[in-house]
């Protein structure tokens, strides 16, 4: 398997033309398997959580036309995005480009205050050559503004489609139990993802701002895989949420929940907020689409019996 993904990572890079020796550059990539770990992870596995991370919180700052920078940004909000500017400086070390942590950035939007933690590597022709022939990117153009091309990933061993989904899901993704699923936010690349984590066995549904998993069975492979690599807070959630879909028996809604529900709606909580404070006091499940329809029912009897 690891050969024909050599094979493959070769024929994508023979089509690369820059100021750099092609065939280095495919050789040190798919070398990265025969080389001993580090750590706990192989090489080839830090490259394609790399790969990951490239596409959804990273992004390119170009140097020249021949070589572009990596930059990284993560709001210090999350405890944990600390390691993941680690894991990202960590994968480019391994690859022989230097990275470095700045001065945290501020930024304004909608009268809310954000800080996050920067990373960034020095400029590098092989970074220009991951751009345009592994992710098929235009050296010029934002990967914001255009899907990937990276079919290449689905033939890659199963090992490394999963780091790659890591990066992506560290950057982009988030696991919640107010709205029942984990989800992966992309503009540009919702089928691709779709593919991936179909090549996983995960079946994923397109949503407004990305693709959603949602079935009990779906969750649960994505809590195995696991989704999640340094996002340890999102991970614990799709723990709870997987512990929650499969420990859970379905039971009419007892009155005294009922009168929970009702009073928890006329405080103002929001129904993914009510399905966690039943779970929490009660340890049933019921979904904010359940809780929805109990509150339509309970409002229509008042509105029947007014007095």
């Amino acid at each position: 398997m690891r050969k024909a993904a050599s094979e493959r990572l070769a024929e994508i890079g023979r089509e690369f033309k820059g100021n750099i020796e092609v065939t280095h550059c495919v050789d040190a990539l798919y070398d990265m398997a025969g080389l001993p770990k580090f750590g706990e992870t192989p090489r080839e596995l830090m490259f394609m959580f790399l790969l990951g991370i490239l596409v959804s919180d990273s992004w390119f700052r170009s140097g020249t036309s021949r070589s572009t920078h990596a930059e990284l940004s993560a709001s210090i909000k999350y405890s944990w995005s600390k390691d993941l500017g680690k894991g990202f400086c960590y994968a480019l070390g391994k690859i022989g480009i230097s990275s470095k942590r700045h001065k945290n950035q501020v930024s304004q939007r909608n009268g809310k205050t954000t800080v996050s933690r920067k990373w960034a590597s020095e400029a590098s022709p092989f970074l220009q050559w991951v751009k345009r022939t592994l992710l098929g990117l235009k050296a010029s153009t934002p990967k914001s503004w255009t899907p990937i091309q990276a079919d290449w990933i689905l033939q890659m061993p199963h090992d490394w489609r999963v780091a790659f989904l890591q990066g992506i899901a560290d950057g982009d993704g988030c696991a919640t139990i107010k709205g029942f699923y984990a989800e992966i936010s992309t503009a540009m690349n919702p089928d691709f993802l779709a593919r991936i984590l179909a090549s996983l066995g995960v079946h994923a549904s397109p949503s407004s701002t990305g693709v959603r998993i949602y079935r009990k069975e779906d969750i649960r492979r994505s809590e195995e895989l696991p989704l999640f690599k340094h996002a340890v807070g999102r991970q614990e959630r799709l723990t709870q949420l997987r512990i929650m879909t499969e420990s859970a028996k379905w039971r009419r809604i007892s009155e005294r929940e009922l009168k929970i529900i009702v009073d928890l709606h006329r405080q103002g909580f929001k129904s993914g907020q009510i399905t966690e404070i039943l779970w929490n006091r009660f340890g049933a499940l019921r979904q904010p689409g359940t809780i929805r329809k109990t509150i339509k029912r309970e409002s229509r009897k008042r509105v029947k019996s007014p007095g």
